[in-house]
């Protein structure tokens, strides 16, 4: 019997300069989640002293600390936020600080993010190299929890590292001559 992947996207994001301090693009993708990729950049921006360059298909999104102003309403504010296009794509949970793993709902849909933050952050600033992992779990919002667990206990290893395999590299501005 075959089973069905409870993951179904992926997606990598990096710090790659130093101008912002939350700003991370992706670097690796599936380039299969529809609500994220029509979030890729739609016309190239210059580079400024206190903003970095954007190229058509850029995918850009700042990891932020919590301004309590999101979720305020919910019993347990999020650690922190991230937005992407210029709105809010989710709220970023972390139950268990030594798994390495958090999780979100994506705004306006039925999508689960698992995500594992692989980061120093310094005074408000992501370090360099800092890394992001996105993985969707496509309408499995309402079981955050039980797919949050099996992430955490190793019973999804699998299909993680086919997404991981699957997703290609990204050609982005910060890193063109």
């Amino acid at each position: 019997m075959i089973k069905a992947m409870i993951l179904t996207d992926y997606y990598l994001f990096e710090k790659v300069t130093e101008k912002t301090k939350t700003r991370m693009v992706c670097t690796k993708s599936t380039h299969s989640h529809p609500d994220i990729e029509q979030r890729r950049a739609d016309k190239d921006t210059k580079p400024t002293a206190t903003r970095e360059a954007v190229c058509i298909g850029d995918l850009i999104l700042y990891y932020c600390p919590n301004n309590e102003r999101i979720g305020k309403a919910r019993q347990r504010q999020a650690d922190y936020t991230i937005t992407m296009g210029r709105a809010h794509l989710t709220s970023v949970y972390t139950p268990d600080l030594q798994s390495g793993w958090a999780y979100g709902d994506m705004q306006g849909t039925s999508d689960l993010l698992i995500m594992r933050p692989q980061m120093s952050i310094v005074d408000g600033a992501i370090q360099q190299g800092g890394k992001l992992e996105i993985i969707i779990a496509r309408g499995r919002a309402t079981q955050a929890m039980a797919v949050y667990n099996e992430v955490v206990d190793g019973l999804l290893d699998e299909e993680i590292e086919a997404l991981r395999t699957a997703a290609t590299d990204e050609q982005f501005c910060s890193l063109m001559p």
